[in-house]
């Protein structure tokens, strides 16, 4: 699965854009377009997202910003055969229980394996980011676009924040955690 990311402010510059010189375009060259739709708000996203669930937090998605690298284990050391590594735990000191919001929240803690924290900062970005992806289609949607190859796309989520570790490691024993 495949994820575009791509300003909002960016992408209404573009639709002004494409809007006013349509006619012109078309009469030139012909040039291709994918529909982009907004989610369904039926769809159970909860089966079928494909994101991992460290990133999907409680107001959406966050981009983790980390400085440094993160030691996987190799494919061979892992006793089951998933296709994902756990990183850490993630967690929200100063949030609340009621908190939907993290426009209150600053500290951030992500604890790495048994015995490391580390401590980040929630920042808003300046500009937000919507994700697309691939729009999955029924049968009858299918056949129809058998006839043209038109690909279509659907808004993930729109990240509005990132949470960026950019310190060293803070040695934790388990109690801690």
């Amino acid at each position: 699965m495949h994820y575009i990311y791509i300003s909002t402010e960016h992408l209404r510059a573009t639709t002004k854009t494409v809007i006013k010189t349509s006619k012109l375009i078309s009469k030139t060259i012909s040039m291709p377009s994918t529909p982009v739709h907004l989610p369904n708000p039926l769809s159970a996203t909860s089966n079928t997202n494909p994101l991992p669930q460290i990133l999907r937090l409680p107001t959406g998605l966050a981009i983790l910003e980390l400085q440094g690298d993160i030691n996987f284990p190799s494919p061979e050391d892992s006793p089951s055969n998933i296709n994902f590594t756990k990183v850490g735990n993630l967690i929200f000191p100063d949030a609340t229980s009621d908190s939907t919001d993290l426009k209150d929240v600053k500290r951030v803690w992500l604890y790495v394996g048994k015995h490391q924290r580390l401590t980040g900062e929630v920042k808003a970005l300046p500009k937000p980011l919507g994700v697309l992806r691939k729009r999955k289609q029924d049968d009858a949607a299918a056949t129809a676009a058998a006839a043209g190859t038109e690909e279509e796309l659907e808004i993930v989520d729109i990240i509005k924040h990132k949470i960026i570790f950019s310190k060293r490691p803070e040695p934790v024993g388990a109690a801690e955690m």
